[in-house]
């Protein structure tokens, strides 16, 4: 055969060879991240809290030497208190002043990122809130507590516009703040109730609609996953490790040891990126029609992968149960303002809830209006709580379950 025939006989044998053997297609779970400049209530927001970050770090010293910020303190005594309202300084009344009007957030997905850093200085300024409003109790100045309350609860409704990290922060100075004030509503008079509840009735209104976080956090964790599987694809299980951290040496040492065969590779991220997608399908669902018969859907069984798995497809079982039973809490610190107003005033109760807003009175756990019972003088509301089921408003010493009720009970 001359020569030129025996070069197109290889070349077609390449080139069959190379078909039978065809490359490992990667799922694409995630776009490129955005690198779009922030803009308005956001980005002021973003600008407060890394003013108080940056304070921080540069007054993190000790005899000359670097200490962490007290930003990433998680307890204050007097010393700190006055430490970190010094740092804090205007930015206290900025924030206050922005979260008066409604805060636009800009989620961008962060994948394998660190936290934005301006929320702890955010957090700060939330706990300097907070310190006010148990000062306020303790000494009987029930107005600014109100004041206090209020601002927190507007602010931290408002964060739950963003993504995991914002709306566990969100949901933390929510928290902290009903759970402050309400053991103490009894001491209100009703003028005081009526103005609580006006505050927390506008911070529902401001609140983004209770998918928007799981919408965004499942965008984060298909973000990190694709992040997760560039660096598999490219054999760079080092930066992995780096980016997941020391306590997923094990995971990717067994993702390093199958990925001569990159279809193995591939599988695993598939196996993950599919259920994630179904269970925030199914989270996002269950918080617009909640239906407590419906189970999530079943995790296919692979072993050994389970903890990989938990790396980045978990946020949501988590993230989902405490949006509801903050949002739940917060619409019946509202409802329990009205109603012991009108005791207060020694007006007759409604019979019903159908007097307050859909939005207001719909439990986020079942998606009715919350269980009320009125009599002469007195009533009661709570949730169904995680199981659905009315249980005439018994709950335990966390107030959450088998019924979900106001911490002032």
């Amino acid at each position: 055969m001359p020569r030129i025939g025996v070069l197109f006989l290889g070349a077609f044998l390449c080139l069959a060879g190379c078909r039978s053997k065809e490359e490992v297609k990667f799922t694409s779970w995630a776009p490129e991240p955005s690198a779009k400049p922030l803009s308005g209530s956001f980005s002021r927001l973003v600008q407060i809290g890394e003013a108080v970050e940056q304070e921080a770090r540069s007054k993190a010293f000790y005899k000359g030497k670097p200490t962490p910020p007290i930003t990433t303190r998680t307890s204050f005594f007097g010393k700190e208190k006055k430490q970190a309202n010094a740092i804090i300084g205007a930015n206290k009344a900025a924030l206050i002043s922005l979260a008066e009007s409604k805060i636009e957030m800009q989620f961008q997905p962060l994948g394998l990122g660190d936290p934005p850093i301006y929320l702890r200085g955010i957090r700060l300024i939330g706990e300097s809130i907070l310190w006010d409003l148990e000062d306020a109790l303790a000494s009987q100045n029930l107005d600014l507590a109100i004041q206090r309350c209020g601002q927190l609860t507007r602010l931290g409704s408002q964060l739950l516009g963003g993504g995991g990290y914002e709306a566990a922060l969100g949901i933390s100075l929510v928290d902290r703040a009903r759970a402050t004030l309400a053991p103490a509503l009894g001491q209100l008079g009703a003028g005081q109730l009526g103005v609580l509840a006006k505050q927390v009735s506008s911070a529902i209104a401001s609140r983004p609609a209770l998918t928007a976080c799981l919408k965004n956090e499942a965008a984060n964790m298909l973000m990190a996953l694709q992040q997760a599987q560039d660096l598999a694809q490219k054999r760079d299980f080092k930066k992995l490790e780096e980016q997941l951290g020391k306590s997923a040496h094990d995971e990717v040492a067994l993702l390093d040891s199958v990925s001569r065969d990159l279809s193995k590779v591939a599988n695993v991220f598939d196996w993950i990126g599919e259920d994630i997608r179904g269970r925030s399908k199914w989270h996002i669902e269950q918080m617009e029609h909640p239906n407590s018969d419906l189970n999530p859907p079943e995790l296919k069984s692979r072993k050994n992968w389970r903890v990989m798995y938990r790396y980045f497809a978990s946020n949501l079982d988590s993230l989902a149960p405490y949006v509801k039973k903050c949002a739940a809490r917060t619409q019946l610190f509202m409802l329990e303002c009205y109603l012991r107003q009108k005791v207060k005033l020694k007006t007759p109760l409604p019979i019903s809830l159908a007097a307050f807003s859909a939005q207001a009175v719909r439990d986020p756990f079942t998606g009715k209006p919350f269980f009320y019972q009125a009599g002469e003088g007195e009533f009661k509301v709570y949730s169904a709580g995680s199981d659905g089921i009315d249980d005439g408003g018994e709950s335990n010493e966390s107030f959450e379950s088998p019924d979900l009720v106001l911490e002032s009970r």
